[in-house]
């Protein structure tokens, strides 16, 4: 299995909302379920563009083969006394879990 890692960009837009479906529906760890994020494709889109330009933020794509199968996200605080705090978060595909995708 060869792993690719990259950051999303606004064509992945559509493509990441179809894997939040999936990955929603397939733990009941996630702040969301089978219905995916309440994001319209122009929103998603409109946030990743935002991301690429803002250094404290970044939104990673796990691929294999060319498939989507784990999004990493990472986002620290900007007020200057919080900037050593920051939200990480991890999702990979079901068939995916206990491959290493996440670590």
């Amino acid at each position: 299995m060869v792993l690719e890692l990259r950051d999303a960009v606004k064509a992945d837009a559509e493509e990441i909302l179809s894997y939040l479906k999936q990955v929603g529906g397939e733990t009941d760890h996630l702040t969301f379920g089978s219905e995916g994020v309440p994001f319209s494709l122009e929103e998603e889109e409109a946030m990743l563009e935002r991301l690429q330009t803002d250094p404290r933020q970044r939104f990673l794509l796990a691929r294999v083969d060319g498939e989507i199968v784990g999004i990493g996200n990472f986002n620290s605080v900007s007020r200057e006394r919080m900037r050593h705090q920051a939200k990480i978060g991890i999702s990979v595909k079901k068939a995916y879990w206990g491959k290493g995708i996440g670590t």
